[in-house]
């Protein structure tokens, strides 16, 4: 049986806590999941054990019988928020209906909470859903451009294989925002977003650092060659994955 990473699951209460509501989605289950910011979630224990490794060791410990119950302690990528963004990738393999209407920004955060929640609890397959799900409802769009977008949730991912992708897919001039203001969230104007220089300084805060160490390192010895710079940005994300 695998590490199941300090998980506890625990018998079901009906007791009511003051400090916890419950999400009118999910409200109907015999696996209960209790976020950072205390919110409920009722949702058939099949999805939940079927995501992730680490809750199906978690639960064989034949410790608790009848209805489950976890209540999450990781205030940064386990709130109401990210959990939603969870039971929607698990239980219909689609991205939650909100991440159209965010922007870059917001979309950026979200795909940084989740996928640090899936590799936490090493969940391959919905990670897996998630690139795919992600590619076919923003990267392949003609009337928006997410290549930074989907260039963060490759590194997050560490699949280079889909930052190559993002890359070949993003347009050379990227603006964010028509009027940026603030250098914390917006992209400069009119320069390549993908640039680490040129990210606003909460999505770059986001990468992981070989990757943007490649993105910067790489692109000069590209004299913007995209192709050029896809292989260099991989062959230095590769070497910096071998020094450690």
């Amino acid at each position: 049986m695998g590490d199941n990473k300090g998980i506890h699951i625990l018998q079901a209460t009906t007791a009511t806590q003051e400090y916890i509501s419950d999400d009118p989605t999910w409200a109907s289950g015999d696996f209960t999941l209790i976020s950072t910011d205390g919110i409920r979630f009722r949702v058939p224990s099949w999805f939940i054990l079927a995501a992730s490794p680490v809750f199906r060791d978690a639960d064989g410990s034949g410790t608790t019988s009848g209805d489950k119950q976890l209540d999450f302690t990781d205030s940064h990528c386990e709130t109401a928020s990210t959990l939603c963004d969870f039971l929607a990738l698990v239980t219909t393999s689609k991205l939650h209906t909100l991440w159209v209407s965010y922007g870059v920004v917001e979309l950026c955060e979200h795909i940084s909470n989740l996928v640090t929640f899936l590799r936490k609890y090493d969940c391959e397959g919905p990670l897996h859903s998630l690139i795919l799900a992600f590619h076919y409802a923003f990267l392949l769009r003609d009337d928006r451009d997410s290549s930074l977008e989907a260039l963060l949730l490759g590194a997050m991912a560490d699949n280079v294989d889909y930052c190559k992708k993002a890359i070949r897919a993003s347009k050379w001039e990227y603006v964010v925002d028509t009027s940026p203001t603030n250098p914390l969230a917006e992209a400069r104007r009119g320069c390549f977003t993908l640039l680490p220089c040129n990210m606003p300084l909460i999505v770059y805060e986001l990468f992981p650092t070989k990757y943007s160490w490649a993105l910067g390192r790489s692109w000069p010895d590209a004299a913007d060659d995209r192709g050029r710079w896809v292989e260099l940005f991989a062959g230095l994300v590769e070497k910096a994955s071998a020094s450690r």
